[in-house]
């Protein structure tokens, strides 16, 4: 699988000529221990001769005509991006990131996980009990994570509205609280507004919000099957890398990452991080606060995105239902069709049969939607622009 291209200039000491080097001497298309041992191999046998055949111009990462310890630091810079570039590796066809001095930017043409994945289960909105009538509409984001976290001496509160971090893979992610008005305090926790615990959220932890986005508000346990676990799963909007601890159970997983437990020795702290240096680092827990309970590092807002919703809070849904509030039913299904029509299919609100979703992109930031009371037969037609 192609791997996105991290490029990023100044976030580590060596000169940008290094840059344009590759240190993959190994020719296996990463910069690991191997290529180091290479280096350090050529090395020594440059120190012990002076005449050319010792000298292998594919070292010379700094391009001074030696093998020194010069070298090395490029070495590292490669070494250290070449890491981070990983986390994105199993996303390349999601996601692409780029940095500069200050900032790494994550761009997701769609804001939406794997569309298409190997099991039923793991798709988009399937298995939500509790549904807002809302459905996962493509967004273009990108994502500015500061690569410098500016620590603060207190806790921040999590923002109960809007994304505080983001997966690897480009989804959004947000705090369990459902009321975008109070307090996120961790000693505030109320089970009756956490939508983990109240049926909103598919097996992967996730679902379309208030902005026809889709996001997450659980550990991403979808994810597991192709991450790196010794890569970060999401970063904060402060800059704070987040790792798997625990996540999975018997609903969110369906039981398949209910072994895996990562959490370090160290107890997490309210939300749900630990000091690592000057720094912090969370890690997701299958309890809450789940993901980010609390920020330790400073949240510039201008680093949220929210998309518009497409349709007004509290309208009435053509066959039954208000727009944004929660009516049970049960998801079974989300995909594309071979017309290009977004479906998103649940079992009826009487209780009987299926009911259907139907969307598609018309003119710019403008849907075409069919709901359709019984799923094979095409309902109400309606525009909605963002």
């Amino acid at each position: 699988m192609p791997l996105p291209i991290i490029l990023c200039l100044g976030l580590f000491a060596a000169p940008l000529y290094a840059l344009e080097n590759s240190a993959d001497f190994t020719g296996d298309g990463q910069v690991d221990f191997d290529d180091l041992f290479a280096l350090a191999d050529n090395f020594g046998r440059a120190q012990e001769g002076t005449d050319s055949t010792t000298f292998d111009s594919r070292f010379d990462l700094t391009g001074d005509g030696r093998i020194n310890f010069d070298d090395f630091f490029i070495f590292a810079d490669a070494y250290s991006r070449d890491n981070l570039l990983q986390a994105f590796a199993p996303y390349a066809d999601l996601v692409s990131a780029t940095c500069d001095e200050d900032e790494l930017f994550i761009t997701s043409p769609t804001g939406l996980p794997a569309p298409v994945p190997a099991a039923l289960w793991q798709r988009p909105m399937v298995g939500i009990e509790q549904w807002i009538l809302r459905v996962p509409i493509p967004f273009q984001y990108t994502w500015r994570i500061p690569l410098e976290p500016q620590w603060s001496d207190q806790i921040v509160e999590a923002s109960p509205r809007g994304p505080i971090a983001v997966a690897a893979n480009g989804v959004p992610i947000f705090h369990y609280e459902a009321r975008p008005d109070v307090s996120t305090h961790p000693e505030h926790y109320d089970p009756g507004s956490d939508t983990v615990v109240q049926g909103e959220l598919d097996h992967c932890g996730g679902h379309a919000g208030q902005g026809d986005d889709y996001h997450y508000h659980y550990v991403p346990v979808c994810l597991l099957d192709d991450h790196d676990l010794d890569q970060p799963l999401a970063w904060g909007l402060d800059g704070a890398p987040i790792y798997f601890g625990t996540g999975g159970d018997q609903f969110y997983g369906q039981g398949q990452y209910n072994h895996l437990n990562r959490l370090p020795d160290e107890p997490l702290d309210l939300c749900n991080a630990v000091q690592q240096g000057d720094g912090y680092i969370h890690y997701t827990t299958a309890e809450p606060p789940y993901i980010v309970g609390c920020h330790h590092g400073v949240v510039d807002p201008s680093r949220q995105i929210e998309p518009r919703p497409m349709r007004p809070q509290g309208a009435d849904a053509p066959y039954g239902g208000q727009v944004g509030e929660a009516t049970t039913t049960l998801v079974t299904d989300w995909f594309v069709d071979e017309e290009g029509w977004y479906v998103l299919q649940h079992q009826a609100f009487t209780g009987q049969g299926t009911s259907a979703v139907h969307y598609r992109q018309t003119d710019g930031d403008c849907w075409e939607f069919d709901f359709r009371a019984e799923a094979q037969v095409p309902g109400t037609l309606q525009t909605h622009c963002r």
